[in-house]
């Protein structure tokens, strides 16, 4: 009896971490942004603006809380999946969805008026 082998191709594997040392965004419209920022402790600080990267990457910190939506965040390693709520005094998000590498493909949805959209984000490092 022949022997079934596997099909697997051997590929690098995927970078199923979030990254701390910056910022991710996404483009909402030709003027607004969303930046996401995650930090030790599973937290997550996010905003939309019309600020660029480099003025974001100084304001989404843990230090403004008060002025951002914050929450914790959980990463699934073997999925590549994030997934996270974040409130504050105006309204809450859900955003959730896959890793990959630099890059996070997320469904932001407005828990308000329960709106969903899919953005993709691209990771922004400090400098």
């Amino acid at each position: 009896m022949a022997t079934v082998s596997s099909f697997a191709q051997k590929e690098a594997p995927l970078n199923c971490s979030i990254f701390k040392n910056g910022i991710y965004h996404s483009s909402m419209d030709s003027i607004s942004h969303i930046y996401i920022r995650f930090t030790d402790g599973d937290s997550v600080f996010t905003t939309s603006s019309d600020i660029d990267y480099d003025l974001a990457a100084k304001y989404v910190v843990p230090e403004n809380y008060k002025y951002l939506m914050t929450g914790k965040y959980l990463v699934n390693k073997s999925d590549c999946l994030v997934r996270f709520r974040a409130k504050n005094e105006y309204g809450k998000v859900k955003m959730d969805g896959i890793i990959s590498d630099d890059r996070l493909i997320l469904t932001v949805v407005n828990k308000s008026d329960n709106t969903a959209k899919d953005f993709i984000f691209d990771f922004y490092p400090d400098n």
